[in-house]
């Protein structure tokens, strides 16, 4: 029992290692794809490079923190912005909420805040207390210290309570602030000097193993330690579904708005057409999200890193329906992303338009594919050679080898039927249908 919860926490540490360090990369991201305006002048140039390589330093450190130097990082940073918040809500309670007319609505439409003055204040002081608390306990303060900032944070609140003078009560609020960013700014400081040996730490351990192992060997146990086709496979799958429901609320968006226009319908089916997308839209979108999924160095590897989760297990799950337990068989979650990486890389796949990409992207993904077959084929061929070595007659035993080396015949006779019969003649064309005339005559040759 202590083992299994041992090993859950382990995994949970794990799960939130990974789920830490993407914001890095989606920063980085972020930078490197940001429009660059050459009109602002020799000084803003400057400086916008500057912020830029700042960006791109301190994400590239964050990420590769230690777990425990990384957790440590995020709790003064969600620090921060918990007083960020209580501050900001002081402000704008002073200054705009008018607890006996208050009337809010937000943007889509729904009362946001009470009408009841008495209830809005009891509502707005347990979420500044919830925020002051935590804000509390992620800083370590001591008991005096702790009752003092949650008392500065309330205090703006009382000023309400008592019906103070706006005046009156917006310096409140500002000193509020003013005293909450200095509390901060000390707590900072004096954890400063833990910034800085954690990162002259980790800058010691990767000299060190420069030193004595070289370069290959560094790489391999950072990309291990931070478990980085982890990070790279979720930013990448968090990027694509945020991307997604983007589209999908803006098509709904203009079909409602269209709808609209012309009178709408008279029955509920247009809102139930709404719901749904018709083969045309959804195409389009799925070729948007796939020409964006890959629009950048980093989405690329990103993209890798999911072929490398697909390949892994369907190398598995062929290696466990035809019985081989070979090592060396298990290394399709390799191969698969490199080629696919080395082959993006190549063609200059994120630099293409996106017409080009998509065109280049599926040609990839058809070599890609071919070369899936081949390492599938050469998992196959001993267990045929071992089986014909054996004379095992067992039905059981010979129908899953089978039906695989039949699909490894079927598959590329039928991509290459497709391929010859939708595209125009041309060296890649000529290039796919020798790798998948070599797979039937491979296995031909190993039966």
């Amino acid at each position: 029992m202590a083992s299994t919860q041992a090993r859950l926490g382990q995994q949970a540490l794990a799960v939130l290692d990974v789920a830490l360090r993407v914001p890095c990369i989606f920063i980085i991201d972020a930078i490197f794809n940001s429009y660059y305006d050459p009109g602002s002048g020799w000084a803003g140039a400057m400086g916008k490079v500057l912020v830029r390589v700042m960006g791109v330093l301190i994400s590239s450190v964050v990420l590769l923190l230690s777990q425990k130097a990384l957790f440590k990082f995020y709790t003064l940073f969600f620090a921060v912005l918990l007083g960020m918040a209580a501050v900001l809500i002081n402000y704008y309670a002073t200054s705009h909420i008018d607890f006996y007319s208050a009337y809010y609505k937000a943007a889509l439409g729904f009362r946001l805040l009470p009408r009841n003055g008495p209830t809005l204040w009891l509502g707005m002081a347990a979420v500044q207390l919830v925020f002051g608390v935590g804000y509390v306990f992620l800083l370590n303060l001591q008991s005096v210290f702790a009752a003092l900032v949650v008392l500065d944070i309330m205090i703006p609140l009382w000023g309400l309570m008592i019906e103070l003078p706006a005046d009156v009560r917006q310096l409140l609020a500002v000193f509020s602030g003013l005293a909450l960013a200095l509390n901060t700014a000390v707590c900072l400081a004096m954890r400063l000097k833990w910034f800085y040996y954690s990162c002259r730490y980790v800058y010691l351990l990767i000299r060190h193993m420069y030193r004595i192992y070289g370069l290959q060997l560094l790489l391999e146990d950072t990309w291990k330690r931070i478990r980085f086709p982890d990070v790279l496979r979720v930013f990448w799958l968090t990027r694509v579904t945020a991307q997604a429901l983007i589209l999908v609320y803006v098509v709904r968006a203009v079909r409602r708005e269209s709808g609209d226009a012309t009178g709408g319908a008279t029955d509920g089916s247009s809102d139930s057409q709404g719901y749904l997308l018709s083969w045309d839209v959804f195409w389009d979108l799925t070729s948007n999200l796939i020409i964006s999924g890959c629009d950048s160095t980093l989405t690329v590897l990103g993209m890798s890193a999911v072929i490398s989760s697909v390949a892994h297990y369907l190398g598995l799950s062929i290696l466990a329906f035809i019985g081989s337990t070979e090592e060396e068989d298990k290394r399709l979650g390799f191969v698969a992303p490199v080629l696919f990486f080395i082959l993006a890389l190549q063609t200059g796949l994120s630099s293409l338009d996106p017409e080009e990409r998509l065109v280049r992207l599926s040609r990839n993904m058809c070599l890609l594919l071919t070369a899936i077959l081949h390492f599938i084929h050469g998992m196959t061929d001993p267990v045929l050679m071992s089986l014909s070595a054996s004379h095992v007659s067992s039905f059981r035993r010979h129908f899953p080898v089978l039906l695989v080396s039949l699909a490894l015949f079927v598959l590329p006779v039928a991509l290459s039927y497709a391929l010859w019969h939708h595209y125009a003649l041309n060296t890649w064309l000529f290039a796919v249908t020798a790798f998948c005339g070599a797979l039937p005559q491979g296995g031909g040759v190993t039966d």
